[in-house]
């Protein structure tokens, strides 16, 4: 009996081992299909997730209309006040991607700072240095994609 459970234990040791390192190919550093930004997608629990780590222009340009020209590009137009000045840079803009099939992650959201929405989004690994992105409001139907590239 003792042996039939530690055998059990260990091939779902094992398993769970096989699907995190399935999991490990969307990790690590990707730019934008613009070229604006790099985000780091990582681990937070058993989901995956992702920051700015990078911006080409890091502060509000010298024309803002808002009278922020210079400083650090801040979450301004978060739907909540409280959040409004926080850098983009390290902020957390993805969560919640799990794992659905060899090379897709669904179920997950994308915060754009820009305008301060959120979306719906799914990840399909295309080759091992070329990430779809796909943010929608509703369905999938109705989103819109882009190619991110792995950087190294």
């Amino acid at each position: 009996m003792k042996g039939s459970i530690g055998l059990a234990l260990f091939l779902w040791l094992i398993s769970a081992a096989v699907v995190l390192a399935a999991d490990n190919r969307v990790t690590g550093t990707w730019k934008t299909a613009d070229g604006r930004a790099l985000i780091e997608m990582y681990y937070c629990g058993v989901k995956i997730c992702g920051r700015v780590a990078w911006l080409r222009e890091p502060c509000f340009p010298a024309d803002d209309r808002e009278g922020m020209a210079g400083t650090p590009r801040t979450d301004r137009y978060n739907p909540d006040p409280e959040k409004r000045n926080r850098r983009v840079i390290g902020l957390q803009i993805m969560e919640g991607f799990t794992r659905n099939g060899d090379n897709r992650w669904d179920h997950g959201t994308i915060y754009d700072a820009d305008t301060g929405r959120t979306y719906r989004s799914r990840l399909t690994l295309v080759d091992p240095n070329r990430l779809e992105l796909h943010g929608y409001i509703g369905i999938p139907l109705f989103g819109r994609s882009s190619i991110w590239t792995r950087q190294k």
